[in-house]
């Protein structure tokens, strides 16, 4: 960065040159030897002491809270009297003075303008006068020293003036050259990035740094005309600005409030006393604020924001150079802050495009339901920069929500789940009202009762033309995540992913009409020699052992001769919901035909199959079917062969073929009976 240029490069502060002053007049009292022949005679202890006296006192006056220019001259002015008072009580005379008002019309020169400096040189010459007259009745001075007052008088006034001249010169080309480095660091930030957070910071840590402002801020109006919201400040605690997007409400700012009215700058010279800032008085108290300046940013004929600097009392009060340039700045940052947002609005319709077009091939990439959410749910974590995103899809036979996919972590999914089970979700109230619901922190406690205040939530329904499908769910732990932009692009999501996941259903119900029993229910003989060589492929694989049942009703035949065959149907039926129920949910249950079933059993030996078969066979022998045309209950019982794998087979139909031998041999002993392939063949 270029280097900053500062308007008082070139003067000290004020101590420093009351410490010359005291020092030229002890020297000058030395050198003439005055300490011997003055009518008031002092030893140079003497005059040291009264000296170090008057500096520590005059450093201990209550001066803290008035401007600072106003405390400098009246130091200045006291140094004055007492510089005059020593210099006439040694004995010296106005030569020895001369230097001392030279360093005074000097410092107050560079110190302050053309009209203090003025001031100081005609208080000074008054001073000087009326304090050797005052003098004059206690000491005797010649005559001529009065006409030496008055001719130096008018010298000192010309040379005074001359100074002002030439620090004012000097001063403006300082300025100049101060404001046209302001307004290239500042171009320099608007052409380095279209981010609008690096285009606040920069802008405010440049202006701050450059022009030397104690405070300075950008405000941008809300969503609504009554809010707004904090995009930068400095304030001199840290090296750089903060960015924290803090909403605030208009009406406790009335500086910002007016300068967005009326589109003008609002200058407020004294906070405390200014009737703009009467209704928040009490609260400025503390701030030891100097003044202030309220730029709005205009845009066309829109203000969208302001551009707020302010400085303290202990320092000077804004010029209007300063809030002219300002002006500009402000200007040329609202014109940037504008193309920010336009580049804004630009990333994320590129952004939407990218998640539909990503949800859109996820979508046509399978008709898995399963697969499909979970990677619609991951590409929604991903694309949003959430902690979490869950999918929730709608059963329209029950109106019952069911969280089917999930990214993130495991606890906020048990949450989301426990919230389902409670009945209390905001994700119901979505898939009801068929509305987007945006919830942070406190919004969403009022709700359920729970969540921490710093979060937030976004649930988005997904719909078609005939009704809800299901709910889109983001969660993040920024307080001002998701944005206007954001939400839409969820809202655009909605129909492509509502179309994906009706056809992913349908694809799941024309496959499990595929493979499924239309009777019973139960997996068809079709998908069993499926399920079968998978079964034999992972045994042989993983050298596991794998069982074979298979069932047949006893004397079902003539269940359908004496009650009627609708009568067997709902036996079937019943048969087929009752078999699943008495089974591991790791084995297979299909219907081989008719009245046959088989049951897989997965590493488990051909023993323990055979006794799950005789349990299996037992509880069925138990069970009572009720039948809508008889009142009565129906019994069955079942007969059941075991075959394992390897041993009596190592293909499918070797296995189902020693299976059904089994069985045979089962039927031939009774009813209720199981017989293992083992056990048949010996």
């Amino acid at each position: 960065m270029a280097r900053e240029l500062k308007v008082d490069q070139f003067g000290s502060k004020v101590a420093v040159v009351r410490l010359i002053i005291f020092a030229w007049v002890l020297l000058s009292a030395r050198l003439t030897g005055a300490f011997h022949d003055s009518a008031i005679p002092l030893s140079p202890n003497a005059l040291l002491a009264i000296g170090c006296l008057y500096g520590i006192a005059s450093t201990f006056l209550p001066l803290k809270k008035m401007p600072r220019i106003r405390r400098d001259m009246l130091l200045v002015a006291w140094d004055t009297v007492f510089a005059t008072a020593i210099t006439l009580a040694t004995g010296g005379v106005a030569s020895h003075f001369y230097p001392v008002f030279f360093i005074l019309l000097f410092e107050t020169s560079i110190l302050f303008g053309l009209r203090e400096t003025f001031e100081i040189a005609i208080l000074v010459c008054l001073v000087y006068l009326y304090t050797g007259l005052l003098m004059g009745w206690y000491v005797e001075i010649p005559k001529v020293v009065y006409l030496q007052v008055a001719v130096f008088s008018i010298q000192c006034l010309l040379l005074g003036v001359l100074f002002a001249l030439l620090v004012q010169a000097a001063r403006t080309q300082a300025q100049r050259a101060q404001d046209l480095s302001c307004l290239y660091e500042v171009s320099r930030v608007f052409s380095s990035t279209f981010q609008l957070d690096g285009i606040v910071t920069g802008t405010v840590r440049r202006i701050a740094s450059i022009m030397r402002f104690d405070r300075c801020a950008i405000i941008l109006r809300g969503d609504d005309e009554k809010t707004l919201l904090l995009q930068a400040g400095y304030d001199g605690t840290k090296e750089e600005p903060w960015v924290i997007k803090l909403p605030l409400e208009l009406a406790r700012y009335p500086e910002v409030q007016q300068a967005l009215e009326t589109k003008e700058p609002v200058i407020v010279s004294d906070p405390t006393n200014d009737p703009i800032m009467s209704s928040v008085r009490d609260g400025l108290s503390d701030l030891p604020l100097g003044s202030i300046a309220v730029v709005p940013l205009v845009l066309g004929t829109e203000a969208i924001g302001t551009l707020s600097i302010a400085r303290t009392l202990d320092h000077p009060a804004l010029t209007d150079n300063e809030i002219n340039l300002c002006r500009i700045l402000a200007n040329q940052t609202a014109i940037a802050i504008e193309k920010a947002r336009l580049f804004e609005q630009e990333r994320r319709r590129n952004t939407q495009l990218a998640v539909i077009n990503e949800i859109n091939r996820q979508a046509l990439s399978t008709l898995e339901q399963d697969i499909l959410l979970h990677n619609v749910a991951e590409a929604l974590r991903r694309n949003f920069n959430c902690t979490s995103a869950g999918l929730y899809v709608l059963d329209r036979s029950t109106g019952l929500l069911t969280l089917e996919a999930f990214a993130g972590p495991k606890h906020i999914e048990h949450v989301l789940r426990n919230e389902l089970e409670c009945g209390n979700s905001i994700a119901g109230h979505v898939s009801r009202t068929g509305s987007t619901v945006l919830t942070r922190g406190s919004t969403r406690r009022d709700l359920q009762g729970s969540g921490p205040e710093n979060e937030t939530h976004l649930f988005a329904p997904i719909k078609v033309d005939d009704g809800t499908v299901g709910v889109i769910a983001l969660r993040s732990r920024n307080a001002l995540a998701f944005s206007d932009g954001e939400t839409s692009i969820l809202e655009a999501l909605s129909g492509p992913l509502a179309n994906a996941i009706q056809n992913a259903q349908l694809y799941e119900r024309a496959r499990q009409l595929s493979i499924s029993d239309t009777l019973t229910d139960l997996y068809n003989s079709r998908y069993l020699f499926q399920a079968l060589d998978k079964e034999l492929a992972r045994a042989d694989r993983y050298g596991t052992l794998l069982s074979v049942v298979v069932l047949d009703i006893d004397h079902f035949q003539m269940i359908n001769d004496r009650l009627g065959r609708p009568a067997g149907d709902q036996i079937l039926k019943q048969f087929g919901r009752l078999l699943p129920t008495l089974v591991r949910d790791a084995d297979f249950v299909a219907r081989y035909g008719g009245e046959e079933f088989v049951i897989l059993m997965p590493e488990t030996p051909q023993e323990e199959a055979t006794i799950a078969a005789q349990r299996i066979c037992s509880m069925i022998a138990e069970h009572r079917f009720r039948l809508e045309e008889s009142a009565e209950p129906v019994q069955i019982t079942v007969s059941a062969g075991v075959a394992a794998y390897p041993g009596e087979g190592t293909d499918k139909m070797k296995l189902l073929h020693a299976s059904d031998l089994a069985l045979y041999s089962a039927k031939r002993l009774g009813t209720s009976k199981v017989m293992a392939a083992r056990e048949q063949q010996s």
